[in-house]
């Protein structure tokens, strides 16, 4: 499984319950994180270290890629370092942004990577920040990970002091599992398919990966 995302803390919002869990079922994991250079080269490190600090009790592994925060394109520089990166790991599934998502790196690392994936690995996007321009077409139960996954985004305290992210992350997986499940204390992420090529063989590794049973 490979997580490619622009900035650190992006994974635990989008997906953390998922990492979790996968985690604890000894599945193989790959977190990279894109733009992880800053202006304030300190910002940069305290990010990095915010991140490392989520995932300490976690067997993941995490890897930098050193684009530019804000300042990275669609260009032939950045999509080879990106096709690279994902041909070094093989992933069987990789996630990442939703292409309609409302930052500009999401955007175009989403692009990037589902256009550098070709037909050769799977690609699921996320929901966006708030769940809107998005429909999701898998919902991923994660209501005995939520304290944990709140646990390990409220190590980005650089980022929480503006924006109350873990109150807006709580409200987005409530509102997935009330949609998935109609119940009101069910927690879910929700992610959708950039191409249905493969679909069932698609399908089928998700649910081993996610162990979602038949």
């Amino acid at each position: 499984m490979l997580y490619v995302f622009a900035h650190p803390d992006d994974a635990e919002y989008f997906c953390g319950g998922c990492i979790i869990s996968n985690s604890q079922n000894e599945k193989n994991e790959t977190i990279v994180c894109c733009a992880t250079r800053e202006e304030d080269e300190k910002t940069a490190l305290i990010r990095k270290k915010e991140t490392i600090n989520a995932f300490l009790d976690y067997n993941v592994k995490l890897d930098w890629l050193e684009f530019c925060d804000g300042q990275f394109f669609y260009d032939r520089m950045h999509f080879q370092k990106i096709k690279s990166y994902i041909d070094s790991i093989s992933p069987d599934i990789i996630i990442t942004h939703n292409q309609y998502d409302y930052h500009n790196d999401h955007r175009i690392l989403a692009r990037m990577v589902f256009d550098a994936s070709s037909y050769r690995y799977p690609v699921l996007q996320t929901d966006t920040i708030n769940g809107n321009d998005f429909t999701p077409e898998l919902f991923v139960d994660i209501t005995n990970n939520m304290e944990k996954k709140l646990s390990m985004l409220s190590c980005h305290s650089s980022q929480l002091a503006s924006v109350n992210y873990i109150d807006m992350v709580k409200i987005l997986n409530l509102s997935r599992g009330l949609q998935y499940t109609g119940k009101t204390n069910c927690y879910c992420e929700a992610f959708g398919y950039f191409s249905r090529y493969h679909a069932n063989e698609i399908e089928k590794r998700i649910r081993k990966l996610f162990c979602l049973g038949d």
